[in-house]
C-alpha cells in the first residue's frame, strides 16, 4: 500500500524542471500517471495538477494561447491548448516524432513540411 502512496504523492507533487521542455514535463507526467493507475484522480485534477506545475514561463504561455487566461477555459479547451503547445514543442525539437500528453497521441506528419504555429 505504501508503494501506491508514494505514487499517488509523486504525482499529486508534480513540478516541470526549470531545464525540462513542455513536451518532457507532459511526457513525464503522463508516465507517472500510467506507473499508478488506480490514483483516483479525475481528468480535471489531471489537468489542474499539471498546469500547476508547470515553471512560470510555460504557464505564461498556456494563458496567453487562452487568450489571457486559462481560467475561462473548459477542461477540453485546455486539454486542446496543452496539445497544440506539445506539438509545438516536438517541433522545435525535429528527434521527437510522436508525443503522448494526457492520454491523446499525436503524431506529426512531416515536421520538415508543417508550417510551424507560433502561440
Amino acid at each position: 500500500m505504501s508503494k501506491y502512496w508514494e505514487k499517488k504523492h509523486e504525482i499529486s507533487n508534480f513540478r516541470q524542471g526549470e531545464s525540462e521542455s513542455f513536451y518532457d514535463a507532459c511526457e513525464r507526467f503522463n508516465l507517472l500517471l500510467k506507473r499508478c493507475p488506480d490514483h483516483e484522480f479525475s481528468e480535471k485534477q489531471h489537468l489542474q495538477i499539471f498546469t500547476e506545475g508547470l515553471t512560470h514561463n510555460n504557464w505564461m504561455f498556456l494563458d496567453a494561447s487562452a487568450g489571457g487566461s486559462m481560467r475561462v477555459k473548459t477542461d477540453h479547451e485546455v486539454q486542446t491548448l496543452i496539445e497544440n503547445m506539445a506539438q509545438v514543442n516536438t517541433m522545435l525539437m525535429p528527434r521527437k516524432r510522436k508525443g503522448v500528453c494526457l492520454g491523446l497521441v499525436t503524431t506529426l506528419q512531416s515536421w520538415q513540411t508543417k508550417q510551424p504555429m507560433f502561440i
